[in-house]
């Protein structure tokens, strides 16, 4: 009798520490990022350490009226970069809640749309939508997140350290010229690319047709400005430009001003500095299909700043052809 009272507790004990291990998992790690994914893996939330004794995270959701995988806000957590105490903590500030999107929506159409007038091009996908018939009509959406941890693929909801986390999005957008009330007319599969690795996420995209279609406008890699002051436009010789407000007009150099090309721009800040980078040897980032009277990257008054990767010089695609680019920010 006693032997079975004494494996009767040492059962439970095992089954309440199994119970906790969901919760609490092992803080001996000597790794860069804490990873929390959950809402069935439909959010993610990524910690870096540390700035002046807080944890940068940034927050991963399906947003915006077409529910696309994004970047959804950046805040800071009170603690030791400790999951465990990150998942108890009140001491939380949101610094940024994105209002738009981060990788860049679409001018699109068919290839048998041979109308090409700037009255009737729509940008589709990212958090834009379209009206039809006095209706609003969504113009992309999700249709899988993955997610690997280390290059191990995860499958469930979990909590855990790692070196880097890897977040595959697909989406399918829409061609302006295809959607109606009960079309969405589907053209490409974007397939968006988030490594994020400590102090920075590094982001790569192809874009597919999934029939022939000519892409119009294509801004790529951008950003909502609403937590920086400032931007600095840098060249490929590491020549910073002017610095500018982000809450008013402004822009590189164009195209046509010589062989030097801009390749980043820094967002600053008296909280935290953010560099965004493009990749001007891979894919459409070569920026071989702007017009050169175009600048390389600009910023609008309303306080988003935008490379400028197809404006002028339309791409055609045929069915299963694809164009990639890739790009990163810095967390500074």
């Amino acid at each position: 009798m006693r032997k079975t009272k004494i494996l009767l507790f040492l059962l439970g004990f095992l089954v309440l520490l199994l119970g906790i291990s969901e919760n609490v998992i092992d803080e001996s790690n000597n790794q860069n990022i804490s990873v929390v994914i959950s809402d069935n893996m439909q959010h993610a939330r990524v910690f870096f350490e540390s700035i002046e004794k807080h944890d940068l995270f940034i927050d991963l959701n399906r947003i915006g009226p077409n529910s696309i995988m994004g970047i959804e806000a950046i805040g800071l957590i009170n603690n030791e970069f400790s999951i465990n105490s990150m998942l108890n903590n009140n001491d939380e500030r949101i610094l940024m809640e994105s209002c738009t999107d981060w990788i860049g929506p679409i001018i699109v159409r068919s290839a048998d749309n041979t109308i090409n007038s700037e009255s009737s091009q729509e940008f589709t996908g990212g958090w834009h939508t379209v009206t039809r018939n006095g209706m609003e009509v969504t113009t992309g959406l999700t249709t899988s997140v993955s997610y690997y941890i280390d290059g191990r693929f995860i499958e469930n909801d979990t909590k855990t350290y790692g070196n880097s986390v890897e977040i595959i999005v697909t989406n399918l957008i829409s061609g302006y010229d295809l959607i109606g009330l009960n079309n969405r007319g589907e053209i490409i599969k974007e397939i968006v690319t988030y490594k994020i690795i400590k102090g920075a996420v590094n982001v790569s995209v192809t874009l597919e047709a999934l029939s022939d279609l000519v892409i119009e406008r294509y801004y790529g890699l951008q950003t909502q400005n609403s937590l920086w002051d400032k931007v600095t436009y840098i060249n490929s010789d590491k020549f910073l430009d002017s610095t500018y407000a982000t809450d008013a007009d402004s822009c590189s150099g164009l195209k046509s001003d010589g062989e030097v090309i801009f390749t980043d721009y820094e967002l600053t800040s008296n909280s935290l500095n953010f560099r965004v980078c493009l990749d001007t040897s891979f894919g459409i980032g070569n920026f071989g299909n702007l017009n050169s009277d175009l600048p390389y990257i600009f910023t609008k008054e309303y306080g988003k700043t935008y490379f400028n990767l197809i404006n002028g010089k339309p791409v055609s695609l045929l069915k299963g052809q694809y164009v990639q680019w890739k790009g990163s920010y810095i967390i500074k």
